[in-house]
């Protein structure tokens, strides 16, 4: 609603000058007052009168505003590599004038970096910022936040305030390859120790390990000191032969896994020791079917270990 009025006591001609659609909705002798309609950009109206023959007139500004109710913090990457430039980006996706707004970037408390728009404001100008930062371990689990600031009051009107939802970022450090320790020799049916181990690795405590024999999931139990973390499991094979221990290590983004192969084996049944007196044999064949037994060393036959007999002579 716009009101134009004089205090010449006889005014002639009189009206509004305005791109904007309007609507007289009162008048009076000395007044008029007019409703302006479907305002969706800043304007200047003039109010005119013709008094005693002279033309007199007065401009007011329009300014069309909208609070920054959305604000729009992002963090890219939300994992960001030790010493790596992340980005922080905050938009305001509906906001004016432009020129009135001040957008401010926060890391916890402190400001990181302000920008106003007062000198910027162009047609094709964004409501955004835009800050790049190196990553360090003390920016680990730090809340990001964007503050906007609509400052109406150069303009007669009020202040707003708005504010994004916080973002954590994470750092990580993870340059080396997990490393597995174990015997290359395993009994079957024998509960052996196990670990998998990585080392230069940040944050430690928060590196998720799985361990594998073969298709058995093992439940390994963590331990850390400084940068290195270790993953140490019990493990009971329960077949012969050559299996895979595999070691799946991750934190955020990044995944490394390591392999070791190892045997199974069983023990050989243990064989009551001799009588005194009498003297390992062994057995040989040189065909089928015949056999040589002799004191003294251990022999092949056929290609295979025979299990060493004692003599039961007294």
């Amino acid at each position: 609603m716009v009101n134009c009025s004089t205090t010449c006591p006889d005014p002639g001609p009189s009206g509004v000058d305005t791109s904007l659609k309007k609507t007289q909705v009162g008048k009076g002798p000395q007044w008029k007052e007019f409703l302006l309609d479907d305002v969706t950009e800043s304007s200047t109206l003039q109010c005119f009168f013709s008094c005693a023959g002279i033309q007199k007139d007065a401009s007011l500004g329009i300014t069309m505003y909208q609070p920054p109710e959305q604000v729009v913090l992002e963090l890219q990457p939300a994992w960001v590599a030790l010493d790596e430039v992340f980005t922080v980006r905050c938009h305001v996706p509906k906001v004016a004038p432009l020129e009135s707004l001040t957008l401010t970037l926060l890391q916890g408390n402190k400001e990181l970096y302000k920008k106003n728009f007062m000198s910027l404001a162009v047609a094709s100008e964004r409501a955004e910022v835009t800050f790049n930062v190196q990553a360090q371990r003390e920016d680990h689990r730090c809340n990001f936040s964007c503050h906007a600031k609509l400052d109406l009051s150069s303009r007669g009107g009020g202040l707003f305030h708005s504010s994004s939802a916080s973002r954590v970022l994470r750092i990580f450090e993870f340059s080396q390859r997990p490393q597995i320790w174990v015997s290359p020799l395993l009994e079957v049916g024998t509960a052996e120790a196990v670990s998998c181990e990585l080392a230069r690795v940040f944050p430690a405590k928060e590196v998720t390990f799985h361990m594998f024999l073969g298709d058995q999931e093992l439940s390994p139990f963590l331990s850390w000191e400084g940068d290195t973390v270790w993953a140490n499991a019990t493990v009971r094979a329960m077949e012969t032969g050559d299996q895979e221990l595999s070691c799946h290590v991750s934190l955020g983004p990044m995944e490394q896994k390591a392999r070791e192969l190892v045997h199974i084996y069983s023990k050989l049944p243990a064989f009551p020791l001799p009588r005194e007196g009498s003297l390992p044999l062994k057995m040989t064949t040189e065909s089928p079917g015949d056999f040589l037994i002799s004191a003294g060393r251990w022999e092949t036959c056929v290609g295979m270990w025979l299990y060493p007999a004692f003599a039961l002579f007294p």
